[in-house]
C-alpha cells in the first residue's frame, strides 16, 4: 500500500502507509514500516547518501530495483523510512556498489550490464543532492579489454591499500579473488587493469577446505577491527554464516588477509546460521566509533523466512552482538500472496 511520484532527476516520493493506519506486532509493538511487505532476498549496503552524517540503508531484491530506506533518526540511532521502490530509476541489473569513483567527494554507482560487464552512473550533483548520468555500459583496462564479473558474485570496491587507487576485487565461481585496479581516467571513464588472480591467495572451499563445495560470493571491505585498515567479510553460496579474513599487517599499505573465522558467532545469541548466501554490509550505525554490520540472505531457499535482514552491532571490538533478525520490521507477505484490507 503505498503511492509514488517523481519527476525527472528526482527521488520518487513514496507514502508506504498513506492512511497512517497504525499497526501493531503480537507482541504488542507499532511497525514501523507496516506494509512494505518484507524481504525475500535483500542485498545492504549502507551510506550517507544524503550528506546529514548519518547512514542511510539501500535495498536491492530483483534485477535494477534499489530500495532507498532514509535515516531519519541519527549516527547514533538509526530509523529507516521507506523512501523509493526504485530508487533514481537506475539500472543496476544484478548487483549494486556506491563508491566514489571520481573522487569527488559525493558517491557514484557501478553496477551490473549485460553480459557481465560493469556499468558506471556518475554522480553529477553533491553529497547531499544527487544527480546521476549514465557514463558508460561498460568498464574497460587501458588495453581496452571489456572487466567483467562472474554472477552472481557481488564484487567489492575499495581503496584497500591506501595508494589512492581504487581497487576492484572480483570474486569467482572458484572460490578465488581477482584484483583489478583503477590507474586513472580516458575520456572521463575509469580504467581498472589487471593486476593478479588469486589475490592474496584466497580459496574459500567449503569450511576451512572441510569439503570442495565453492561458489557465488559477495565481498565487503571494511575495517572490522577499527584498527584503522580493511578486512574483508565473505558470503557464500554454500555457507550458512560469514567467513571473516582480518588483515594483520601493521599498515594499510601492506594487505596481510586471514582467514580466521568460518562463523560469525555472537556474543549474546551464538551463532550466526541462516539457509545460506549471505550479503554483508558494515558501518558504523550507533556511532561508537565500531563498524557495525548488516547482513541479507540471499539464498534462493523455497523455505519461508521472515527473517532475512540481520543487524550485529560490535561490542567495542570485542565481539559482535545480534541487535535484530529484522532490521525492517513489518508485516511479512508471501510472494504469491494477494492481501487485502476490510
Amino acid at each position: 500500500m503505498g503511492f509514488a511520484s517523481a519527476s525527472a532527476g528526482q527521488i520518487a516520493s513514496f507514502t508506504e502507509n498513506p492512511l497512517a493506519l497504525s499497526v501493531v506486532s503480537t507482541a504488542g509493538t507499532d511497525y514501523a514500516i507496516p506494509f512494505f511487505g518484507g524481504f525475500n532476498n535483500p542485498v545492504p549496503q549502507l551510506v550517507d547518501i544524503d550528506g546529514d552524517g548519518d547512514l542511510d540503508l539501500f535495498i536491492q531484491e530483483t534485477s535494477n530495483d534499489l530500495q532507498y530506506y532514509e535515516n531519519t533518526g541519527s549516527a547514533q540511532s538509526p530509523a529507516f523510512v521507506l523512501r523509493s521502490r526504485r530508487w533514481n530509476d537506475l539500472s543496476i541489473g544484478a548487483w549494486f556498489r556506491f563508491v566514489d569513483v571520481d573522487s569527488d567527494g559525493d558517491y557514484d554507482v557501478l553496477g551490473n550490464q549485460t553480459f557481465n560487464a560493469i556499468r558506471y552512473y556518475e554522480n553529477i550533483g553533491s553529497p547531499q543532492t544527487t544527480d546521476f548520468i549514465l557514463r558508460a555500459d561498460t568498464l574497460r583496462s587501458s588495453d581496452g579489454t571489456v572487466v567483467t564479473t562472474e554472477l552472481p558474485n557481488i564484487p567489492a570496491i575499495v581503496d584497500i591499500d591506501c595508494d589512492e587507487n581504487l581497487d576492484l576485487l572480483l570474486g569467482l565461481n572458484d572460490g578465488t579473488i581477482t584484483h583489478f585496479e583503477q590507474s586513472g581516467f580516458d575520456s572521463g571513464l575509469p580504467v581498472f587493469n589487471f593486476v593478479e588472480q588469486n589475490y592474496q591467495d584466497i580459496l574459500v572451499v567449503g569450511e576451512s577446505g572441510k569439503s570442495d563445495r565453492h561458489g557465488a560470493n559477495a565481498l565487503i571491505v571494511d575495517d572490522l577491527d577499527a584498527d584503522g585498515i580493511s578486512d574483508l567479510l565473505w558470503g557464500d553460496f554454500f555457507e550458512l554464516s560469514l567467513i571473516t579474513f582480518i588483515n594483520a599487517s601493521d599498515t594499510c599499505a601492506d594487505v596481510e588477509l586471514v582467514r580466521t573465522a568460518d562463523t560469525l558467532t555472537t556474543l549474546n545469541e551464538g551463532p550466526f546460521l541462516t539457509r545460506g548466501f549471505n550479503v554483508p554490509a558494515v558501518g558504523d550505525l550507533d556511532g561508537d566509533g565500531f563498524n557495525d554490520i548488516v547482513a541479507g540472505v540471499l539464498s534462493n531457499s523455497t523455505v519461508d523466512d521472515e527473517n532475512t535482514l540481520y543487524r550485529f552491532s560490535s561490542d567495542a571490538g570485542n565481539g559482535w552482538l545480534l541487535d535484530t533478525r529484522r532490521l525492517i520490521d513489518g508485516i511479512d507477505v508471501g510472494t504469491a500472496s494477494v492481501p487485502a484490507i476490510a
